[in-house]
Formats: C-alpha cells, sequence, structure tokens
C-alpha cells in the first residue's frame, strides 16, 4: 500500500494489523469497538479484474476453478469498452446471470488504457514499460468524470446495482480522486485496500496474487506466497485473492490460489469487496478521517 496513512492515532497498514488492533481498543460494553472486533469473522473476497468480450473465456475458466473450491461470491470487474471495443449483449446477459447467483459487478476503468499524449520522456518510458494501461493516472476530473458517468449508464442500462470502481493499475490521480466524490459510488478498490466514498476513509486488505506472466514470474511468485508465515496472511482482517482471465491457464498457479482459497476458507468468510466494505464501515467510522486524500494508488 506504500506510505501508512494516518487515522486519528493510528497507522493502517496492509496487513490490517492497526486495524484489528484497533477494534480491540476501548472499554468493553454494548456496541463498542471492542465488542464489533471479537464479533466480526475475519473475511477473504475474491477479485477477477479485467472483465471484457475479449477475456470472457479465460474469465469462465477461472470462474470454473472458484468454483471447484465451492460456490463462493465474486467481485468481477468489468471494462465497458476494453481498448475500444463495442459491447456485447451476450456477455452483458452473462454478467447479470453472475449477478442473480450472488456475484458483485464493479466498474473497472472505462477503457483500460491512456489515450492522450504522454506528458514528457519520463511519462512516455513509464506507459511503454507498463502498456499504458494507467487509464485514471492522469485524467482532469471532468474527463475522469465523463468516463465514470459512460460506465454508470451502462451499468443502469442493464439494471445492475454499482457500488464500487478499480482503476486499471490501480492508479488514481488527484483528479480522478475528485472526479469519484462527485458520484454515488460507495468505494474505490485500490492495491490493498478499499476506500470508503466519499469519507475516504480506508478498508485495509492483504492482497494476493499469483503472476502468470512468463515461467520465471509465476516461479517467484508461487514461492514468495509460500513463505512461512506467508506474509501476514493469517492476521490480515480482510484477505483479498486477485485473479485475472490468465489465472487458470497454467495448472500450477490454478493449484496454488485454489489451496489459499482451501486454507482460508476454513476460517474466513466468504464475501464481495461490497460486502466487507459494508461489514467493516461501522468499525471504520470510529477512526478520524484524514485530511488529504492519497493522489496516487499503484499495485
Amino acid at each position: 500500500m506504500g506510505r501508512p496513512r494516518r487515522h486519528g492515532a493510528q497507522v493502517l497498514r496492509g496487513d490490517g494489523t492497526a486495524l484489528a488492533a484497533g477494534l480491540r481498543e476501548g472499554p468493553p460494553g454494548r456496541g463498542s469497538r471492542a465488542d464489533m472486533g471479537r464479533d466480526m469473522k475475519p473475511s477473504i473476497v475474491v477479485v477477477l479484474r479485467g472483465v471484457a468480450p475479449s477475456s470472457w473465456d479465460g474469465c469462465r475458466r477461472v470462474l470454473a476453478a472458484v468454483r471447484e473450491v465451492g460456490p463462493l461470491p465474486v467481485t468481477l470487474l468489468c471494462v465497458p469498452r476494453l481498448h475500444g471495443q463495442s459491447h456485447s449483449p451476450r456477455l452483458d446477459q452473462q454478467l447479470g446471470e453472475r449477478l442473480q447467483q450472488g456475484d458483485e459487478l464493479a466498474l473497472h476503468g472505462y477503457m483500460h488504457e491512456e489515450d492522450g499524449p504522454p506528458r514528457g520522456l519520463l511519462d512516455a518510458l513509464r506507459r511503454r514499460c507498463t502498456g499504458a494501461k494507467a487509464e485514471f493516472r492522469s485524467l482532469r476530473c471532468d474527463d475522469a468524470l465523463q468516463r465514470l458517468h459512460a460506465g454508470m449508464r451502462w451499468f443502469a442500462a442493464n439494471g445492475w446495482p454499482l457500488g464500487g470502481f478499480a482503476a486499471p493499475r490501480w492508479e488514481l490521480g488527484p483528479g480522478a480522486w475528485a472526479a469519484l466524490k462527485l458520484t454515488s459510488l460507495r468505494y474505490a478498490l485500490c492495491a490493498d485496500s478499499a476506500m470508503l466514498l466519499p469519507q475516504d476513509e480506508e478498508l485495509p486488505m492483504h492482497r494476493v496474487e499469483h503472476r502468470c506472466e512468463g515461467a520465471l514470474a509465476r516461479h517467484r511468485s508461487m514461492l514468495w506466497h509460500a513463505l512461512p508465515g506467508r506474509l501476514g496472511q493469517e492476521a490480515a482482517p480482510v484477505l483479498r485473492l486477485d485473479l485475472t482471465p490468465e489465472s487458470a491457464r497454467h495448472a500450477a498457479v490454478r493449484r496454488a490460489w485454489q489451496a489459499c482459497l482451501w486454507r482460508h476458507l476454513a476460517w474466513r468468510q466468504p464475501v464481495t469487496v461490497g460486502r466487507a466494505v459494508r461489514l467493516w464501515e461501522p468499525a471504520l467510522a470510529g477512526s478520524a478521517p484524514s485530511a488529504e486524500p492519497r493522489p496516487s494508488v499503484r499495485a
């Protein structure tokens, strides 16, 4: 999550330890934060990003692999016009069916690409290295709001409820942050947290993602997540498993994240991101909001 953010006297970190500690603080009593912390069961959320017509076959394989573990709710991050693609009525129908089965649909950018000219040599090099996918990194507030409203109209036309937004590459510039607070969205999903809107409260999430691109990256990722203690996974109040349309392509990667699901489902409740936000929002409301929003969040 980068630099920790201060909420009152606490620092909320990506592993959620400060949040968990905060929930245990204070005198016990009816309705206190201490009681809330004891009653709150740790959660696990499964996120599938990059959902679009061209990626749907891969998404279906990933969803089938999740189903092998159990009938878990999944938060699908949907791109309305991935690289300028037109809408697909067939995909809209299938997403509606997923919604009826208990999944959550959230907005994931609009085109998932940076279409403006680079702002100098460094910006051009950054785009070359990252594939120019950080669509909401440099947008002005009015431009970001225009794209948000276009995505929201797509949801409304299909009768889908919409509460969340995730920027491509998790990157949100100041203009995009300002635009988000002018909408009815309830949260923005960031690299390893969910930001509650418009109050700018942060719900830390311990993010687990197994890399899929290249044999070396896949092996390093699996070794990383197999380290003793699993890098704070066990202590995190909310664990988030991030998947992509490629996450079921390689058997070893698929087995690794399925094993993670099996292990944590023994003691965590599976929820969507929106449900996790609703569960934890009363506890977060006890923290004083920070004065300034974070200008950029990235993976």
